[in-house]
């Protein structure tokens, strides 16, 4: 971690040149830290940077590498609540970002000016917020609360009723936010994000298709667009186009390679705990049905190439290991969420998707398999009848990466 101290420079001339390319916070706090007075700044899961509130101000300057998500929290919630909720500034330019907060009301509700792009960003979280705000109280007339435990009998009557609110009051919400923000690259941001999980095919075409030129030439529409067509490729039914993905030692594999087997597509990520907690029972499911008939292949879609290989020498998995660098995630298979994994026939035909990973129970993956081959794979763990099931639901892209 980082500690930035103001700097004086003498030629303003040095100081713009310097600024083009650096991202600056400056955080004025009010209330009583208690003496709790460190800032952290992050991006994906990682702590980047650290900054001590003095005066009741802060500052953070970080080098601008491209359009990020920066994300505060800071340690006076976590000594006086125990946990904390970040708050999101989206960069899209260098430049110098002005956070105003309360740390009586937690770092969340922090604002934010200096820029169009983290304004609307904060605007659109707004909106956002409202809109999931309906979608409980509604949720709340017909069940009493907005959230119940998966061994409650109206559970999955209730997960129903929240798909269906968010696309009846979440989705128009995003659509017209988009529709008066075409030029804005929070649109795209916006999209690419949770947003895209709870639309349907037409529904992202139709929002993508406001995009602007400009926004349309931005990673995460590129994102948008390879996901539509991810969606219609990885349709249950669907043949797969052939890919490929590198090997740990740098060679390209061909997908067509497996042409005439079954085929398990694995997509994971080292950061991901319920796909690591996965592989000892895919291990089993390997050794079960391994032969000429059957192959497996992981598909990492980590950042960071090192951390992969890192993960896949700790792992030691005996089945095909690669890494996703041609968006093969996105454009082929429309992942939002890690684990994932897809069925293949011999003739490159989705037959199953599974997304999550359940540990105490065959899922249809397993018992399609055994159908097909006439044996049987030990179920992941024993469990007693008293034991309530595990199921290890799939970790979001956006959020982890």
């Amino acid at each position: 971690m980082k500690f930035y101290t103001a700097a004086i420079i003498c030629s303003s001339l040095v100081a713009s040149a310097s600024a083009q390319s650096k991202i600056i916070f400056k955080g004025k706090v009010s209330g009583d830290t208690k003496g709790y007075n460190n800032v952290f700044t992050y991006t994906g899961h990682t702590t980047k940077d650290t900054a001590i509130i003095s005066d009741g101000a802060f500052s953070i300057e970080l080098p601008y590498e491209g359009p990020v998500l920066q994300l505060f929290y800071d340690e006076y919630d976590i000594r006086n609540n125990g946990m904390y909720q970040p708050y999101g500034v989206l960069i899209d330019k260098p430049g110098t970002y002005y956070l105003t907060t309360d740390i009586t009301k937690g770092f969340h509700s922090t604002k934010v000016t200096g820029g169009k792009t983290p304004e609307l960003y904060q605007s659109y979280n707004d909106q956002q917020s409202a809109a999931f705000k309906k979608v409980n109280q509604q949720l709340e007339k017909i069940y009493g609360k907005g959230w119940l435990p998966e061994t409650d009998p109206n559970a999955a009557a209730l997960s129903k009723s929240r798909d269906s609110l968010q696309k009846a009051i979440i989705v128009p919400m995003i659509m017209s936010f988009v529709k008066e923000n075409k030029d804005s690259y929070v649109s795209a941001f916006a999209v690419v994000g949770y947003a895209r999980n709870m639309m349907s095919v037409d529904e992202l075409e139709k929002t993508y298709a406001m995009f602007s030129p400009a926004v349309k030439k931005t990673d995460d529409a590129k994102r948008v667009a390879n996901y539509i067509q991810g969606l219609k490729s990885s349709a249950i039914g669907a043949t797969v186009k052939n890919f490929t993905a590198v090997s740990p030692e740098g060679k390209q594999f061909d997908f067509a390679s497996l042409k005439g087997k079954y085929v398990i597509i694995d997509f994971w990520a080292s950061w991901c705990s319920p796909c690591r907690q996965s592989f000892p029972h895919m291990r089993e499911v390997y050794k079960t049905f391994k032969s000429n008939e059957f192959e497996m292949l992981s598909i990492s879609i980590d950042k960071d190439k090192a951390a992969w290989l890192k993960a896949v020498a700790q792992e030691n998995n005996p089945w095909i290991q690669t890494l996703d660098d041609n968006s093969v995630a996105d454009k082929g298979f429309a992942i939002t969420g890690v684990p994932t994994t897809y069925l293949i026939d011999p003739q490159g035909k989705i037959l199953l998707k599974e997304v999550g990973f359940e540990s105490t129970k065959k899922g249809p993956m397993e018992l399609k398999l055994e159908e097909l081959f006439g044996k049987s794979v030990p179920v992941a763990t024993t469990q007693k009848k008293e034991e309530k099931k595990e199921v290890m639901k799939a970790v979001p892209m956006k959020a982890m990466q």
